[in-house]
């Protein structure tokens, strides 16, 4: 997929006065399933129009859409199957497209994931994507309703089950390959980690998080919304993988 194919346009909307919330600029960060690098973006704040910008990954597996409103603050949310997404009639729209997988909603982000083996040109699905975010933007709605976040166990309890799950099950292993995954920290529901020794810069450092940190932590803790990785693999001094 070429840098020309994932250059899109902002998508826009005519104003709503029922759309009252600002926006937020999102700092560079790397996510964990789906795992896209953000870089910063800077959209017009605006109270009158809906602006949504699509940022496809290099890979073509994700894309990221960011809006000039925040869709949901304080917590972010998983939508990994139509029954989870049930109570957001955004997630449940996005997750009966047949390319994908789940959704992350965070902020000013939603991240979309396709399907393993999927291969969707992104210029015309995110355009339907963001035009399903414009829609519940304009209705005025909860994009995920607050009652989904009742039953979130504390910042400190959700840190205390994942130091454990990295103490006893994760770290144990890396470590064979010289590795070490680190928890930054815990914010609502959203969680940080950093990976050093041989995982940082490890080819197989991607699919470690897909198939074993991610199940792991939602294994112990099903509330836990984003987790994002923090790490600069590109300064990775032994990666196991050379």
């Amino acid at each position: 997929m070429t840098q020309e194919r994932h250059a899109l346009p902002v998508l826009k909307s005519e104003p709503n006065a029922t759309a009252a919330a600002k926006g937020e600029s999102r700092a560079s960060r790397r996510i964990l399933r789906p795992p896209p690098i953000v870089p910063p973006v800077d959209l017009p704040q605006s109270n009158d129009r809906i602006l949504i910008k699509a940022q496809p990954s290099e890979s073509g597996d994700h894309c990221t859409f960011l809006a000039n409103r925040v869709l949901l603050a304080g917590y972010s949310w998983c939508f990994g199957n139509p029954d989870a997404a049930k109570a957001s009639p955004l997630a449940a729209a996005v997750l009966e497209l047949t390319p994908v997988q789940e959704l992350v909603v965070d902020g000013s982000t939603v991240v979309v994931c396709l399907r393993e083996g999927a291969d969707v040109d992104w210029s015309a699905l995110a355009t339907t994507v963001g035009g399903i975010i414009r829609r519940e933007l304009e209705k005025g709605r909860e994009i995920v309703p607050a009652s989904v976040f009742a039953d979130i166990p504390s910042e400190d309890a959700i840190r205390v089950s994942v130091q454990a799950v990295l103490d006893h099950e994760i770290n144990p292993g890396v470590a064979a390959h010289s590795g070490q995954i680190s928890l930054l920290s815990v914010r609502g529901n959203t969680v940080r980690i950093e990976m050093g020794g041989g995982c940082q810069g490890c080819r197989a450092a991607d699919l470690t998080l897909k198939s074993t940190v991610q199940r792991l932590f939602r294994d112990a803790v099903p509330t836990i919304g984003a987790i994002y990785d923090e790490t600069d693999h590109s300064n990775g001094l032994s990666p196991f993988f050379a």
